[in-house]
Formats: structure tokens, C-alpha cells, sequence
């Protein structure tokens, strides 16, 4: 997810950000989370496909509002 496009998009009537993290692999998380906050949207990551990663030292969903995990035989 490119932050500049999701500045772009945020419209009146937005009240959150997925960020869906594919193959352990995530775009600008810091910028992503800085457009959220300044707009004062909740943040919502799918940390689904990212077991056991991390940014900055922190596990990716600790700074979401809400995170979804799941583990699976499927899932990489």
C-alpha cells in the first residue's frame, strides 16, 4: 500500500486502514501508520501471512488497534 494513495482516498466518511502484510512482506509501515493517526483513523493489520515478523523490533499488529492472525498448513 503506497501512503500517498491512501492519503488520497481518505474521504469523509473513512474510519480505518486494513494493511494486509502478503508472503512476510509489508510496504511503508511507519508512513502508513502516520497517515492513519493524522487522520484519525483506526488501523487494522492482517498479520495472517506475516508469523513471527518484525518492525523495528516490535512484532508487526503491535501497533495496530486490532490485528487478525491465524495459523494454518496453507498459510506461509
Amino acid at each position: 500500500m503506497d501512503p500517498a494513495d491512501l492519503e488520497r482516498k481518505i474521504g469523509p466518511h473513512s474510519k480505518a486502514v486494513l494493511i494486509v502484510h502478503m508472503s512476510g512482506a509489508c510496504g511503508d509501515l511507519d508512513r502508513l501508520l502516520h497517515v492513519s493517526r493524522a487522520h484519525n483513523l483506526l488501523v487494522l493489520e492482517d498479520v495472517a501471512q506475516a508469523n513471527g515478523a518484525s518492525f523495528q523490533g516490535r512484532p508487526w499488529g503491535a501497533s495496530a488497534t486490532w490485528r487478525s492472525s491465524a495459523s494454518s498448513l496453507t498459510r506461509t
